[in-house]
C-alpha cells in the first residue's frame, strides 16, 4: 500500500496535519514535545480536488531529534527510521511561526539523503505575514513548502493533490471515480437494524500501566510494533495496528495505561484517558489485563464497568502468569470477586513477555466478535423465547402478570433485540438478564453481551 510519512521536529504540528488528513482524532495532539512516542498509523482516502484518490497508509513519525526520557531515545528514534523507510513519500513539516531551526536543518539534511520524494509543509501560517515569509523554508533545500494551517484543516487541497501526484510519479494507481464511504453489512440495508460498519475486527487492549499490554502486541505481530519501557506511561496515544491472524484480517487498538482521572499530572494523562474511553466505544471486542503481581483494583473495575455498559464482549487476559504464586482456580476465584462477574466470561492466563496463551486468547477474540454478529430470524427468536417462558415463568407485578407478545432482533455487535410487552415496569432487572443469558447460550456462548430493549404496548385484542 501507498505509504505517506508524516516528519519533522517536535511541536510543529505533525499529529495535528495527521488528525485532519485522517478526518478523525487520533494521534494526541499537544504543547510538550515528544508526545508522540510509538508510530501511530491509519488507513486513508486522499482525494484530490479533480476526484483522483489514492488509498493509503498514513504514518505519524515521533519528533526528530527529540531528547526523551532515558532509555527512551534509542526506541523512539528507532520508531522513527523505520517510519521514514517505510514511506513512499514524506510530508515534511516545518513551523512558519518560529523559523527555520538547527533542528529543520538536520532533519532536512537526513531526509535529502534518503532520496524519497518529499513535500515541504510550512505549519501554522495563520496569518497573511507568515505566509508570505514562508518562502524561506525553501533554503533547506526540498524545494518551495506549500502552506497550511493544519488546526484549521485550512490549504489541505493543496497537500492531498501534491499526494496524489507523488503517488501516479511513483507509479501507484490512483482512482477518478469517489472511493465508497466503507462497506457497509447487509443488515444495514434495512435502516431499523443497527450493524457495524465493515472492515476488519477492532480488538481493544486495556490495562493499567505496565500490565504488559504493548508487549502482548508485539508478540502478536512478530516484531516490535509498540515501544516495550519499564518507564509508566510510554504508550500515551491509542494506537491502531492493522495485522492478520491465521487468515483473519484484524485492527489492534493498543490503549496507553488506564489511570484515575485525579491523578493524572498533565494534558497529556488525561487525554490517554479519554483516548481509552473512545477505544472501548469503537472496539468489538475488549480485552481488560491485570498483572498475575499487582492487585486489581478500581482502575480494572472502572474499565470493566465501562466496557460493559456499551456490550462488548470482555476476556479478561491475567498477563506475567509465570510470575504468579497462586493456582487458576484460586485467582478466579479473586477476580469474580473484584470484578463482580458471575464466572461467564472468559479469562485467559498468559505470559506476553514468553509468547505464551497469546494466539490462543486471540482466537477467543475472534470466536466471540463472530457470533455478536449473529442474526436470528424472527420466527426462531419467538421460538427461542416461548422455550425461556415455558422453562422460566414469565414476572407479575402485584395482580398484573407480564406478557411478552412478540420480539424482533433490531441490531448485532452486540446482539439488539427489542421486545413488546404489556408493561415493561413488570420486567425486573434480573429477569432480563437471565433472558439475555438464554438467547446468548442460544447464540453459541453465553460469554456474548446481548442488549434488550421493552416497549409497552396493548395487545391486539385491547386495542
Amino acid at each position: 500500500m501507498f505509504t505517506i510519512t508524516i516528519a519533522g521536529r517536535p511541536n510543529v504540528g505533525k499529529s495535528t496535519l495527521f488528525n485532519a488528513l485522517a478526518g478523525r482524532m487520533i494521534a494526541i495532539t499537544d504543547q510538550q514535545a515528544g508526545t508522540t512516542r510509538d508510530i501511530i498509523e491509519a488507513p486513508v482516502t486522499i482525494r484530490d480536488e479533480e476526484g483522483r484518490f489514492v488509498r493509503a497508509r498514513l504514518i505519524d513519525a515521533g519528533g526528530m531529534g527529540i531528547i526523551d526520557e532515558p532509555g527512551l531515545a534509542p526506541k523512539v528514534e528507532e520508531k522513527i527510521r523505520g517510519a521514514i523507510d517505510a514511506a513512499d513519500v514524506i510530508l515534511f513539516v516545518v513551523d512558519a511561526r518560529t523559523g527555520i531551526t538547527d533542528l529543520d536543518h538536520a532533519a532536512a539534511d537526513r531526509l535529502k539523503r534518503l532520496g524519497k520524494p518529499v513535500i515541504l509543509v510550512a505549519n501554522k501560517c495563520e496569518t497573511e505575514e507568515w505566509e508570505r515569509e514562508a518562502h524561506v523554508f525553501g533554503r533547506l533545500g526540498l524545494g518551495e513548502p506549500l502552506t497550511a494551517v493544519a488546526q484549521e484543516k485550512r490549504n489541505l487541497a493543496d497537500i492531498r493533490a501534491a499526494l496524489t501526484g507523488a503517488a501516479a510519479a511513483g507509479g501507484t494507481e490512483t482512482e477518478e471515480a469517489a472511493p465508497a464511504k466503507g462497506a457497509v453489512d447487509e443488515a444495514d440495508e434495512d435502516e431499523r437494524f443497527r450493524s457495524r460498519r465493515g472492515g476488519p475486527m477492532r480488538l481493544a487492549v486495556l490495562g493499567r500501566r505496565n500490565s504488559g499490554k504493548s508487549t502482548f502486541v508485539n508478540a502478536l505481530a512478530g516484531q516490535e510494533r509498540c515501544i516495550v519501557s519499564e518507564i509508566p506511561g510510554t504508550t500515551r496515544d491509542a494506537i491502531d495496528i492493522e495485522m492478520e491472524f491465521a487468515g483473519e484480517k484484524m485492527m489492534i487498538i493498543d490503549t496507553a495505561g488506564i489511570t484515575r482521572k485525579r491523578e493524572g499530572k498533565s494534558t497529556i494523562e488525561f487525554k490517554s484517558t479519554v483516548r481509552t474511553e473512545r477505544a472501548i466505544k469503537r472496539s468489538d471486542v475488549v480485552m481488560l489485563f491485570t498483572d498475575a503481581v499487582t492487585r486489581v483494583g478500581r482502575l480494572e473495575r472502572d474499565a470493566f464497568r465501562k466496557a460493559m455498559e456499551h456490550y462488548k464482549p470482555i476476556i479478561i487476559v491475567v498477563n506475567k502468569w509465570d510470575l504468579s504464586t497462586v493456582g487458576t482456580g484460586e485467582y478466579l476465584e479473586y477476580l469474580e470477586k473484584k470484578l463482580s462477574f458471575a464466572g461467564d466470561l472468559p479469562v485467559a492466563f498468559i505470559s506476553s513477555l514468553e509468547g505464551s496463551g497469546v494466539k490462543e486468547v486471540v482466537e477467543t477474540a475472534i470466536e466471540l466478535y463472530k457470533l455478536s454478529g449473529t442474526r436470528m430470524g424472527t420466527g426462531e427468536l419467538n421460538r427461542v423465547i416461548d422455550r425461556i417462558v415455558k422453562e422460566h415463568s414469565l414476572p407479575a407485578k402485584g395482580s398484573r402478570a407480564g406478557k411478552i407478545y412478540y420480539a424482533v432482533q433490531t441490531g448485532t455487535y452486540p446482539p439488539e433485540y427489542k421486545f413488546f410487552v404489556n408493561d415493561a415496569k413488570i420486567f425486573s432487572g434480573d429477569y432480563i438478564r437471565y433472558v439475555r443469558r438464554r438467547i446468548a447460550g442460544e447464540i453459541g456462548s453465553e460469554e456474548i453481551p446481548v442488549r434488550i430493549r421493552l416497549e409497552s404496548r396493548r395487545s391486539r385484542k385491547g386495542r
